[in-house]
């Protein structure tokens, strides 16, 4: 699979749950996706947060409940990124 062309989310988690059951490697999951090894961390992190509903939505247009995006938008300002924002994958500034 070339690597510009996108992977579908089934695919991803298929190989997600091979490559964390420890039956592949990095190496071995990247070559079945078509995309690098930064890529494949990416989305075991983001498995491991939101399981495999994680991939099933584009990570740019999430929703999120009524009292996450308040209490994210506080824990920014307060100078707290990662997890501790209360959405998965977020870094936060500085």
């Amino acid at each position: 699979m070339p690597n510009n062309e996108k992977t579908a989310a089934e695919e991803k988690i298929r190989i997600v749950e091979l490559y964390l059951s420890g039956k592949i490697g990095y190496s071995e999951s990247g070559k079945r996706a078509g995309v690098d090894r930064k890529t494949i961390a990416r989305w075991a992190s983001r498995y491991k947060t939101e399981g495999p509903a994680g991939f099933l939505t584009h990570g740019d247009n999430r929703a999120y409940g009524r009292e996450t995006k308040p209490s994210a938008v506080l824990n920014y300002l307060a100078g707290k990124g990662g997890t501790e924002s209360g959405i998965p994958g977020s870094t936060g500034i500085g």
